[in-house]
C-alpha cells in the first residue's frame, strides 16, 4: 500500500518514536526511511526477506520497498526517521552517498551499530526530537541525522549476518501482503487457495518463516485499520467492524492482547490534550 506521510508542508522530513503499542501495516512511501532500535526486538518483512532487529540495529528502507513490522517484543522501541526526496537530492549533491537515491537497491539493509556510534546517534535523535516543531532546526537536523546514520552504518561491522536477512518463500510473502489488503481473504482456506498451499502447510510455514501466527498477523493489520479509521466513524463498534473484526467482544479481546489496555482506556488517553 502506497502511503502519503503526514509531513509538514515545508518540512524536509520527520523524526518519530515507535513503541510496541503502535501498529504498522504493509506500506511504502516516496521518502527514504531508516529505523534505529533502542529497546527490545522486532522483525521487518522486505522483498521476500525477514530482517530480525535488536537494540542497536539500523535498518534502511527505500521508496519501492513495501515493508511491514512483524512480531515486535512488548518492550520494542525504535526511532523512525524519514527524509523527503528533494532534501535527499540536495544532500547527495553536497556529498552524501548517491546510492541512497536508489528506489529498491539489492544491497545491504541492516547492520548493528557499534556501541559508541549507537549511543551518539541516539543522543542526536533525542535532541532532534526535542526541536521537531521548529521548522528551520528540524529541516537542518533531519538531514544531518541521515548523514550521521549513513556514516555510522558504513562504519559498522558488515559480517554479522544481519544484513542478508532470512529468505521468505514467495507464497508466504504473498500471504502476508494479501492479509494487509482491505479485501483480505476472510478465512484460512481461501487464503491458502490464493497462494497455492494447503491450509496446514501455509499456517506452519507462515509461523516458521515470519515468527508470528496468521491469526496474530491478521489481527495486527485489523488493529492498524481500526486506529486509522476511528474518528471518521460514529462509534468504536463501527470502526472495529469496518476494520474486519467480527464482533465487539473479539475486537476488545484482541485490542487488550496487543495494546495491553482496554480500547476505552487507550482512546481516552489518545484524545486527552497534551
Amino acid at each position: 500500500m502506497r502511503e502519503q506521510l503526514n509531513l509538514a508542508p515545508e518540512g524536509d522530513g520527520w523524526v518519530g518514536i515507535y513503541h510496541a503499542r503502535s501498529v504498522l501495516a504493509v506500506h511504502s512511501h516516496d521518502e527514504l526511511e531508516y529505523n534505529l532500535v533502542t529497546r527490545g526486538r522486532c522483525s521487518y518483512l522486505v522483498n521476500e526477506r525477514r530482517y530480525d532487529l535488536h537494540r542497536g540495529s539500523l535498518l534502511w528502507l527505500f521508496p519501492d520497498q513495501e515493508h511491514v513490522l512483524i512480531n515486535p517484543s512488548p518492550d520494542c522501541e525504535m526511532w523512525i526517521v524519514v527524509l523527503r526526496p528533494a532534501a535527499l537530492r540536495r544532500a547527495v549533491r553536497s556529498g552524501l552517498d548517491p546510492r541512497l537515491l536508489e528506489r529498491n537497491p539489492p544491497w545491504m539493509l541492516v547492520r548493528p551499530l557499534r556501541p559508541a556510534a549507537f549511543a551518539a546517534h541516539d543522543r542526536l535523535l533525542q535532541h532532534q526530537f526535542g526541536h521537531r516543531d521548529e521548522l528551520a532546526r528540524s529541516n537542518a537536523g533531519v538531514t544531518y541525522a541521515v548523514l550521521d546514520a549513513w556514516a555510522a552504518f558504513q562504519a559498522a561491522d558488515d559480517d554479522s549476518g544481519d544484513e542478508a536477512g532470512n529468505v521468505v518463500d514467495p507464497p508466504i510473502d504473498l500471504a502476508a501482503r494479501l492479509l494487509s489488503r482491505a479485501d483480505a481473504p476472510s478465512d484460512l482456506g481461501e487464503l491458502a487457495a490464493k497462494v497455492g498451499l494447503s491450509p496446514s502447510r501455509l499456517s506452519r510455514k507462515f509461523n516458521l518463516q515470519l515468527g508470528v501466527s496468521i491469526a496474530d498477523y491478521r489481527n495486527r493489520i485489523r488493529l492498524e485499520r481500526f486506529l486509522a479509521t476511528y474518528g471518521a466513524t460514529t462509534t468504536v463498534l463501527d470502526a472495529a467492524l469496518s476494520a474486519g473484526f467480527g464482533s465487539y467482544p473479539q475486537f476488545h479481546r484482541v485490542f487488550r492482547q496487543f495494546m495491553g489496555i482496554s480500547p476505552r482506556a487507550y482512546l481516552v488517553g489518545r484524545e486527552t490534550p497534551g
